[in-house]
C-alpha cells in the first residue's frame, strides 16, 4: 500500500516542477532581446529614409534645371528684323549664282564639276580664253568666229558681275540698317528677360544674327572679287593664252610629234 501511494505523489511532484520551470525558461529567452538597440536601429532607418528623400529632391531639381536649359532654344524671341535678314540672305544667295547657260549658251557645262575652285577655274579659263595652238588648227573663218564667241562671253560675264555688284551694294546698305534694328531688338529683349531660359534664348538669337552678318559679308566679298576679276579680264587680258589649252589638246599635240 505504501508503494502505491508513493508513485502518484512522485508523478505529482514532477508535474509541479515542470510547470514552475517553464515560465523561468521563457523569461530567460526574452531577456536576450535588446529593446534599446531596436529603437536605435529604427531611428537610424528613419534618418536614412529622410536623407534619401532629400537626395531625391535635389536630383529632381537638377533634372528640372537641365531640362529647362535644353528647352531654352524653344522659346520664341520676336526679333522681326532678324527674320527679314535670314530671308534676304537666302534670296541674295540664289540671285548671285551665275546662270552660265544664259551667259555662255554655246558652252556645254554638263560634265563640269563646280564643287572645287580648281574645276570651276578651269571651266572659266577654257571658256573665256583660247589656246593659240588650238586656234591655229581652225580655218580663218572659224578663228574669227571663235574669237567673237569668246569676246561675247566675256562681255556677258562682265555685265552680269557689274550689274549684280551694283545691285548688291544697294541691298547691302539696306541690310546694314536692318542689322542695326535687329541688334536693338536683341538688346531690348535681353533687358526684358525675366528668367535664365529667356536670356539664353536671346543670346542664341544674337549669335544667329552675327552669323548672318558674317554670311552677308562673305557674299559681298565674293561678288567684289568677281567684279574685279571680270574687269581685269576685260581691261587688257588677250583672248589667246596658252593656259587655255585643254589637257586633251596637249596630249594630242604631243602624240603628233
Amino acid at each position: 500500500m505504501a508503494k502505491s501511494h508513493l508513485i502518484p505523489a512522485l508523478a505529482l511532484g514532477i508535474a509541479l516542477s515542470l510547470n514552475i520551470a517553464a515560465p523561468q525558461t521563457a523569461t530567460a529567452a526574452m531577456a536576450v532581446v535588446d529593446a534599446k538597440a531596436i529603437a536605435e536601429a529604427k531611428k537610424q532607418i528613419t534618418e536614412m529614409k529622410k536623407q534619401l528623400e532629400e537626395l531625391k529632391q535635389h536630383s529632381d531639381f537638377l533634372q528640372e534645371q537641365l531640362s529647362a536649359i535644353g528647352n531654352a532654344g524653344k522659346i520664341a524671341i520676336p526679333i522681326i528684323n532678324a527674320s527679314k535678314l535670314a530671308s534676304q540672305l537666302q534670296k541674295d544667295a540664289t540671285c548671285l549664282l551665275p546662270d552660265l547657260s544664259k551667259l555662255m549658251p554655246d558652252v556645254d557645262f554638263d560634265n563640269v564639276d563646280f564643287g572645287t575652285i580648281c574645276a570651276t577655274g578651269d571651266a572659266y579659263r577654257t571658256s573665256l580664253w583660247v589656246s593659240p595652238k588650238a586656234l591655229k588648227k581652225l580655218p580663218i573663218s572659224e578663228q574669227v568666229k571663235k574669237l567673237a564667241e569668246i569676246a561675247s562671253r566675256r562681255e556677258n560675264i562682265l555685265v552680269d558681275a557689274a550689274s549684280k555688284g551694283m545691285g548688291q551694294a544697294d541691298i547691302g546698305q539696306k541690310a546694314a540698317a536692318d542689322f542695326n534694328k535687329a541688334a536693338t531688338e536683341i538688346v531690348n529683349a535681353a533687358d526684358q528677360a525675366e528668367d535664365t531660359n529667356t536670356r539664353l534664348a536671346v543670346i542664341a538669337e544674337g549669335q544667329a544674327v552675327m552669323i548672318r552678318a558674317q554670311a552677308q559679308t562673305n557674299q559681298l566679298l565674293a561678288q567684289q572679287l568677281k567684279v574685279q576679276s571680270a574687269f581685269a579680264m576685260a581691261a587688257g587680258v588677250r583672248l589667246q593664252n596658252d593656259l587655255a589649252e585643254k589637257e586633251d589638246d596637249g596630249k594630242e599635240e604631243e602624240g603628233t610629234n
